[in-house]
């Protein structure tokens, strides 16, 4: 492949990364939202369902972004063995050539995994915190009863 193509496919897979990141942060909030404006009529097998629902949504995204990362990764290997083939025609663009020199290190990394897991753990919490909150002064066994909207 040519630079260019190496190029346009390694940036339409970091826009494809940050699509998906942004798909799943909407869906973050909206679970906050749900959590917090409908607390009062979910039951338990509401909140469950979407505890699982949502760790099987994350699990779908995390899968997604690690392989859109190594294919990512293959594009940025793929143009530095251009760069070194011809030691007379190194990479043309500027752009190539940040590609394939800058990458984020450890700490930025580490910041968006936190992020990201932060996220997730706190929408669970505060998920199952409105629901127990709502419903701690109810009796046990009516909280696998259906309520009225």
């Amino acid at each position: 492949m040519s630079e260019y193509e190496l190029v346009y496919l390694a940036s339409e897979y970091i826009n494809r990364t940050w699509q998906l990141l942004q798909f799943w942060a909407s869906v973050s909030f909206g679970l906050l939202a749900v959590s917090y404006l409908a607390a009062k009529h979910l039951n338990l097998a509401m909140a469950v369902m979407l505890t699982l629902l949502y760790c099987s949504f994350t699990l779908f995204i995390m899968t997604m972004l690690g392989l859109n990362g190594e294919v990512v990764d293959g594009f940025i290997s793929d143009l530095a063995g251009l760069d070194s083939k011809d030691a007379g025609s190194p990479l043309t663009s500027q752009g190539a050539q940040k590609i394939v020199t800058t990458s984020p290190g450890p700490l930025p990394m580490a910041l968006i995994v936190s992020a990201f897991f932060g996220t997730f753990v706190s929408t669970l919490y505060f998920l199952w915190r409105s629901f127990l909150s709502t419903h701690k002064t109810q009796n046990p066994d009516t909280l696998n009863e259906k309520s009225s909207l």
